[in-house]
């Protein structure tokens, strides 16, 4: 990676003083104490293989340096200089985090100088062992730009207030990011860990953050299907969480978030009186803007368990607490999730009324994803109205989308829901290629392998002209439960 010699100058002090002195660290290091010397007066860069043992000295990760020190020193020069938003992109720092964002860029920086003052307070640096440096040459770091001064600036509440309101931040990002995207969810995630493990003290500060922190990187684990990994990081959140100081994190870290995730893995494992359990739990410790999302997911949970009349009174009652949260994405779920339910129980014409609010919505939040996802709800509602060509041109280009994004799962689901149609017309010829198709997708893919033999087993009927509508329901089913539940077995209907 390019490195700018200003950043080095500041970069090899930092190290300096983790490793204990410029002679320790040459030493650990293998290199000359004249060749940091150069590098701190800006007379010479180090080689990658060279930072790499400089980093190695001092216990430092590479992705620290890469992904946080180095980056963040060029970020606080600048901002220093009074570049403002520019320095975000100068500086290297992914898009997802601060383009645009000026408050991020600000807190950012201030996070960073923790995590450089964490490295510091944890180690017990000593003199350089006798051996005096060049004249004004003096040891020097971005905690502590005083030659002469080995001391890292203790950290002020502000400051760790500053570092839990990014991570945070990075949380919510990563609850946003989950709607399109498991792994940018867990990439958000993993980032705010990493900042907030490199606060070293005070430890009963670190533990409740961490353990907020791994609440998220656990949901970001469940929507990637991977329940029984985000049953066990669950575990750890709570057990970092309750070893915590209470008063850590402060508004934007509280225990309300925790239970409103946790509750969302319970629905997925079909454990819904838990569930309901940890939904109730949320509501009584969540902020009053926070209940809109709270009762949406209590109404997904009623739809998940079977009980649809009572999920859409849970919707309705939702109204508005939504609109009073503000917050785009809950709007757009509730107008979704209303339709969705709206379908379930035959109420076609009223769906039919509400959908070009959602989708007018949805071309305001820009979501590829969503955008698909209402494209195939259209299509579900005009096959509930009679309207077959309208419903099969829009499956057909949901199928497609979702095929070009790799999501295989929906993109399955909508061919069955095309099936049913192409079956209940006689379109025979047309099924055996689309149930080659979505094999075809699961094959490509690591996926619920019995949700890969329920489409194999509907491929089977195709080819020999004995799939049937009511077969291509069946297996729908089967996989809407399957991708919540990665143990459930496939039993086809005598």
């Amino acid at each position: 990676m390019p490195i700018d010699r200003e950043d080095v100058k500041l970069l090899v002090g930092v190290l300096e003083n983790l490793c204990g002195g410029r002679v320790r660290l040459a030493a650990a290091a293998r290199v000359n104490q004249s060749t940091l010397w150069r590098y701190q007066e800006d007379k010479a860069t180090p080689l990658p293989a060279t930072l790499e043992r400089l980093a190695a000295a001092a216990a430092v990760p590479m992705w620290a340096i890469q992904g946080i020190l180095l980056p963040a020193i060029s970020l606080v020069r600048r901002l220093a200089r009074g570049e403002g938003s520019a320095a975000a992109g100068a500086a290297g720092v992914a898009d997802p985090l601060l383009t645009g964002e000026d408050d991020l860029e600000e807190a950012l920086a201030t996070a960073v100088r923790v995590a450089v003052a964490g490295f510091v307070a944890s180690q017990d640096p000593s003199d350089d062992g006798g051996a005096a440096p060049p004249p004004g040459t003096e040891r020097r770091s971005l905690l502590n730009p005083n030659p002469g001064s080995n001391d890292a600036p203790p950290l002020s509440v502000e400051v760790l207030e500053d570092v839990a309101n990014l991570c945070a931040r990075l949380c919510a990002r990563s609850t946003r990011a989950a709607a399109h995207s498991a792994a940018e969810a867990m990439q958000q995630a993993l980032l705010a860990l990493r900042i907030a493990e490199l606060v070293h003290e005070p430890i009963a500060w670190r533990s409740r953050l961490l353990g907020y922190i791994w609440a998220f990187v656990a949901n970001a684990q469940r929507v990637s299907g991977d329940l029984a990994t985000a049953e066990a990081s669950f575990a750890a959140a709570w057990r970092l969480w309750r070893a915590g100081d209470a008063d850590a994190g402060g508004a934007d870290v509280g225990e309300w978030r925790l239970l409103d995730l946790e509750a969302s893995l319970r629905r997925d494992r079909q454990q819904f009186a838990a569930a309901f359990k940890c939904l109730d739990r949320a509501v009584a410790l969540a902020p009053v803007e926070a209940h809109g999302r709270i009762f949406l997911k209590r109404a997904a949970t009623f739809e998940q368990a079977g009980d649809v009349a009572t999920a859409l009174d849970a919707l309705t009652a939702a109204v508005p607490l939504v609109e009073a949260g503000g917050e785009p994405r809950d709007r757009w779920l509730l107008g979704f999730n209303l339709l969705v339910n709206l379908c379930h129980l035959g109420r076609h014409e009223e769906a039919a009324a509400r959908l070009p609010a959602l989708e007018a919505l949805t071309r305001e939040l820009n979501n590829q994803l969503d955008e698909l996802r209402v494209v195939w709800l259209g299509g579900r509602v005009a096959a509930g109205l009679g309207r077959r060509g309208e419903a099969r041109a829009a499956f057909e280009k949901s199928l497609r989308g979702f095929a070009v994004v790799g999501n295989d799962y929906d993109a399955a689901l909508v061919g069955l829901e095309l099936a049913v149609l192409h079956l209940e017309e006689g379109r025979t010829a047309e099924v055996r290629t689309l149930a080659a198709e979505m094999v075809g997708f699961f094959r490509s893919q690591a996926v619920h392998r019995e949700a890969a033999a329920a489409l194999s087993l509907f491929l089977r009927a195709a080819e020999r002209d004995a799939a049937t509508a009511g077969l291509a329901r069946q297996i729908f089913l089967f996989l809407e439960r399957a991708r919540r539940n990665p143990n459930l077995r496939f039993e086809a209907a005598e």
